[in-house]
């Protein structure tokens, strides 16, 4: 027979597992949304009462039978490597800032000379126009946490460059990353992501365009694009205005 304290204590891990589920569930289909916010706190609460009515208010009450509590177990597991399997493609587990490193601020000067060099003799190679510096502020953060961020967001605009490259736009002209963002939890004040912002401008044909954002979807760590702007020029070239977003997994 299930003791009720070990029974609530598994209730109360199968509620973290579903309410983890439906916090990525709403970032992924509606990234940021107000309303997509509502609807998960309205199902949180409902999934909350259902599974309140299957504890015992006291020891005499009849239990839930084994058999059930072996299935609630079983889909918690499942629910667990859904979840740990999702996290990973949003914002997979790696190491950004090596342990150890004594001067964080220093090793991100050093990693952004690196990459700009790097992506300007590939721009050089393939005769594409690049910015000459991708934004980042003059003032390097102390902590390394923060320095950690800083080189997720080197690491995006690394690898989104080298992808409209190797796409063939005929030039890009900016390329920045913006102001991070922190959705927490309206009650707890719980760091639940960072959303980490970037604003790209390129000029390609229509047919580059549709390979780049095929390409995008099966990024990992995940892109959101959260806006897009085309505008025709001259010829079969577009014009494209869009702003990124990859999160951060708290």
């Amino acid at each position: 027979m299930v003791h009720p304290a070990d029974y609530k204590g598994l209730i109360k891990q199968f509620s973290l597992v579903v309410s983890a589920i439906l916090v990525f569930y709403i970032i992924l289909i509606r990234p940021l949304a107000q309303q997509g916010m509502r609807m998960l706190d309205e199902q949180i609460n409902e999934a909350g009462i259902q599974l309140e009515k299957c504890i015992p208010e006291n020891e005499e009450s009849v239990l839930p039978k084994k058999e059930f509590v072996q299935t609630l177990e079983a889909y918690l597991r499942r629910s667990s490597r859904n979840y740990e399997q999702l996290k990973e493609f949003i914002d997979p587990a790696r190491e950004y800032l090596p342990e150890g490193t004594q001067e964080a601020g220093l090793y991100f000067i050093e990693q952004l000379h690196i990459t700009t060099k790097r992506l300007n003799r590939q721009a050089n190679t393939l005769k594409i126009k690049i910015p000459d510096s991708f934004g980042f502020s003059e003032q390097m953060p102390e902590e390394a946490a923060d320095v950690a961020l800083l080189l997720k967001e080197l690491d995006i605009i690394d690898r989104i460059t080298t992808l409209l490259m190797e796409e063939g736009v005929k030039e890009i002209s900016l390329v920045k990353p913006l102001s991070a963002l922190e959705q927490r939890d309206e009650e707890t004040q719980e760091l639940f992501y960072r959303e980490l912002p970037l604003q790209l401008s390129f000029l390609c044909n229509s047919s580059t365009l549709v390979n780049l954002l095929y390409q995008m979807k099966n990024f990992s760590p995940a892109l959101f694009v959260k806006d897009i702007i085309i505008k025709r020029q001259e010829g079969l070239f577009l014009q494209v205005e869009m702003l990124l977003s990859r999160l951060v997994v708290a």
